[in-house]
Formats: C-alpha cells, sequence, structure tokens
C-alpha cells in the first residue's frame, strides 16, 4: 500500500510549510480566539427590515434565517408566523 513519509514541517497550505515555531505560534493565536469567543456575554436577536432573524453571540459569525426557512426548521406547528 501507500506510506507518508513524516516531514518536520506540516502542510497547511498546498505547497507551504510551516516551521515548529511558526506552528507553536499559530496554535497560541487559534487558542486566545477561542478564549476570548468563550467569554462573550450573552447572544442577541435583531430582526432585518426584510424580516431575517440573526442570532448573535453563538460563534463566530452570526446565524440568520428568514421567514421560509423558519417555517421548514420548527417542527410541525410550533413556530407560528
Amino acid at each position: 500500500m501507500f506510506r507518508r513519509r513524516a516531514t518536520a514541517s506540516f502542510n497547511i497550505y498546498a505547497g507551504s510549510k510551516m516551521s515548529d515555531q511558526d506552528l507553536k505560534a499559530e496554535l497560541e493565536r487559534l487558542r486566545a480566539e477561542n478564549a476570548a469567543l468563550k467569554q462573550r456575554g450573552p447572544a442577541s436577536i435583531k430582526v432585518s427590515e426584510k424580516g431575517g432573524v440573526s442570532v448573535y453571540g453563538l460563534g463566530r459569525f452570526p446565524v440568520t434565517l428568514y421567514k421560509e426557512q423558519w417555517k421548514s426548521s420548527s417542527p410541525a406547528g410550533e413556530i407560528k408566523l
């Protein structure tokens, strides 16, 4: 079968290699970003003029659903619009 060759660096993008020091720096940056995301306050909800409902604070990006999406995502009859 095929065997992979062990290398000292990690390919994060096709054709580029990172040194161990770069990998450690990237890992620390990601850990700091995760810690900042965990310290956020409660989620908030905003309704747009177009009728979309956006939920902020669940992750890095807001989650937005429109009326048609709410209808299709809710169990039968639980959400009435």
